[in-house]
């Protein structure tokens, strides 16, 4: 029950992402009718009423907790980081981005380096979390920073849908960096 439960909330998780990025009429139509679904399926197997589980679930009417950055630090066979070039602001960054519900941060570290980059990692272990407010410049939300250390098993960097370029840097020689996302301290 416990395994059905999880695999509901990410539905309904995907459906609320959509809703929040989708500029496409259709799209949204969908989302909406996804989300409906994913309620529907959550009534039934906690056997509570829809509005109740939207109360709770829904992130706009629930206790605010910081967001979730989880970022790949992929390492080369001559020390080089991978970084991306986001197409949100032109700057570069280690691939990575919000936790998705149902993936643990090593799982989503490798998830968004094949994403943004077409790159192909292993990941080894967490080796940071910081919180933003304390190391990157002001942001509208609190965020935990999570770094996960990987290392490169195959694949050439290459630009992915939300990169315009991908390539591996020597942490002395970095390019400008989107500093919302990562700091040279951080990467270094």
């Amino acid at each position: 029950m416990i395994e059905l439960l999880n695999k509901i909330k990410r539905v309904q998780a995907i459906a609320e992402i959509g809703l929040k990025y989708s500029d496409i009429h259709y799209d949204r139509d969908r989302y909406e009718e996804l989300n409906q679904v994913a309620f529907e399926m959550m009534e039934m197997v906690a056997d509570k009423p829809i509005e109740e589980l939207k109360v709770k679930v829904m992130e706009h009417n629930g206790y605010r907790t910081p967001k979730t950055d989880v970022r790949g630090v992929v390492l080369n066979d001559k020390n080089e980081v991978l970084l991306i070039r986001e197409k949100a602001d032109g700057l570069w960054a280690l691939p990575g981005g919000w936790a998705d519900t149902g993936y643990g941060p090593k799982e989503i570290a490798v998830k968004e380096v094949w994403e943004e980059s077409g790159v192909t990692c292993k990941a080894e272990r967490l080796v940071a979390i910081y919180l933003n407010e304390k190391h990157n410049p002001p942001d509208l939300w609190s965020i935990y920073k999570y770094f996960v250390h990987c290392t490169w098993v195959e694949g050439e960097p290459q630009a992915g849908d939300e990169t315009h370029d991908a390539g591996f840097f020597s942490v002395d020689a970095l390019p400008p960096l989107s500093e919302v996302r990562n700091t040279a301290a951080q990467i270094k």
